[in-house]
């Protein structure tokens, strides 16, 4: 590990939660509980990658990143070190979360699956123009 990463401590956790909020913009509420119950949890240059259980998936672990590119590949390095070889490491993005796509991606990271959604403007929809 670089001389910049560090693991997190708990007086830390307040930061950490406000900065995993603010990276998934606000689409989830992450507490300072939450960054007591990941397993590993990093800091680098004002980036955070969390390391934790993927609900549901045994062998995965689930990879939660917040910050700028540049250190979210250090952070990327780390989590890949401390992943046992059995486990699979997952990163749940949404495709508008530029920072988090650019570290994967540049890390060499592949999307294996992709859930697509659509956000509605009623006023710019025609659904819009059928109420009274």
């Amino acid at each position: 590990m670089s001389d910049s990463l560090v693991q997190v401590r708990p007086a830390e956790y307040g930061a950490v939660a406000q900065a995993m909020t603010a990276a998934v913009r606000g689409q989830w509420t992450f507490r300072e509980a939450d960054v007591a119950r990941a397993q590993a949890a990093w800091s680098c240059q004002g980036a955070y990658a969390l390391l934790g259980e993927f609900p549901g998936q045994p062998a995965c672990l689930r990879l939660q990143l917040a910050g700028s590119p540049q250190p979210l590949t250090a952070l990327l390095r780390a989590a890949g070190q401390a992943v046992p070889r059995h486990a699979r490491l997952l990163a749940v993005v949404r495709e508008d979360w530029a920072e988090q796509r650019a570290a994967l991606e540049g890390a060499g990271w592949r999307q294996t699956w992709a859930s697509w959604g659509r956000i509605w403007t009623w006023a710019a929809s025609t659904i819009s123009r059928l109420n009274p």
